[in-house]
């Protein structure tokens, strides 16, 4: 994180809640706190030269409850800052509801110090070792995380493909950048021996891949022309991105949490580019998963490949090679024989 503190504002009607939010917070960050979503909504639309970093809202609150400061930072034009809501009961419909208003993440009463760093960490694409994280996520998988994440994947793909055929569209780009990150992933295996990716955690991140568009079951095609507004880096707040990530956190196991994890980051950053002019968040390098980073090259490789051809769909990337991780860039091209080959038959 830049030496420049970022500003947060706590946005909930407990005084309680807001001093036990800033005493976890104030070390690392400037943080200012109003009673209610009148107010926070005052303070954004004043004339003033402190800059709000980021959000935390409170869902219950009278006058102004959560949801409604989030449509009236829409109506107000104030799309640009990240937010996290906080409750005591992250409810399903409460957790899809935000998700269409492309909230970052949830926390939940009674706050865990650690939780709240670390979901608070995110916003600002903090290194993994800047806070302390929940434990790391076991990829030696027991019998019973191989059913759920099974089961758990299937459920998504079905709910998604039902989607696409309401709305008359077909499979076979998913399909395709599914084939190809399966291609990428064994090939980064090989180079990489150290992460450990067997054929069964290789299968697993490309049935996730698959899914890297599932956001946009959340955000409709009518919802985004009433709001008037494109998906691009200028509207994080209504993006299909973070609805996506935050669709398929819905579950919550640790049975499951490969999958949501590898999941959630390729739906929320398949459109960040490594020259940190993508969105939501214009994330830059190696802060972007090495995951989403594959997903990101094999959509734009899919799509010129579907609609063009082989060798168009390799000119698109080094068209754009300024987008992509030149590491993987390099491995694709050092793929190509083995490539043609699969296309061709």
């Amino acid at each position: 994180m830049s030496d420049a503190k970022k500003t947060i504002l706590i946005v909930d009607d407990s005084e309680i809640d807001r001093e036990i939010l800033k005493n976890i917070l104030l070390e690392e960050f400037d943080v200012i706190d109003v009673s209610g979503g009148s107010k926070a909504l005052e303070l954004l639309k004043a004339d003033s030269d402190t800059k709000i970093d980021g959000m935390l809202i409170d869902i219950y609150m009278p006058v102004m409850d959560g949801f409604s400061l989030l449509s009236n930072l829409l109506r107000n034009g104030i799309r640009n800052i990240p937010i996290i809501m906080i409750s005591a009961d992250a409810l399903k419909e409460n957790i899809l509801k935000a998700a269409k208003f492309g909230v970052t993440a949830f926390i939940k009463k009674p706050f865990d110090r650690k939780i709240v760093l670390g979901k608070v960490g995110q916003l600002f694409n903090v290194k993994e070792d800047d806070f302390i994280h929940e434990e790391e996520i076991d990829t030696n998988l027991t019998d019973k995380s191989r059913a759920e994440i099974e089961q758990y994947s299937q459920k998504l793909k079905l709910l998604y493909e039902s989607f696409l055929k309401d709305n008359n569209m077909d499979t076979e780009l998913f399909k395709k950048v599914r084939e190809l990150m399966h291609f990428m992933l064994e090939q980064y295996s090989l180079e990489n021996p150290e992460k450990k990716l067997s054929s069964e955690l290789i299968a697993i991140i490309c049935d996730a891949a698959y899914l890297y568009d599932i956001g946009k079951m959340v955000v409709s095609k009518n919802e985004k022309e009433v709001s008037g507004l494109t998906e691009t880096a200028n509207s994080p707040f209504y993006t299909h991105t973070a609805a996506g990530s935050a669709l398929v956190r819905l579950n919550n196991s640790k049975d499951v949490a490969f999958f949501t994890k590898i999941c959630s980051e390729i739906c929320l950053q398949h459109h960040e580019k490594f020259d940190g002019t993508g969105f939501p968040n214009a994330l830059f390098g190696t802060s972007i998963s090495i995951y989403a980073q594959m997903c990101s090259i094999a959509i734009e490789f899919s799509k010129t490949l579907i609609s063009t051809g082989f060798d168009a769909a390799y000119e698109a990337i080094e068209a754009q090679k300024e987008a992509f991780n030149p590491d993987l860039c390099y491995m694709l091209k050092c793929m190509r024989q083995r490539l043609i080959a699969f296309y061709k038959s």
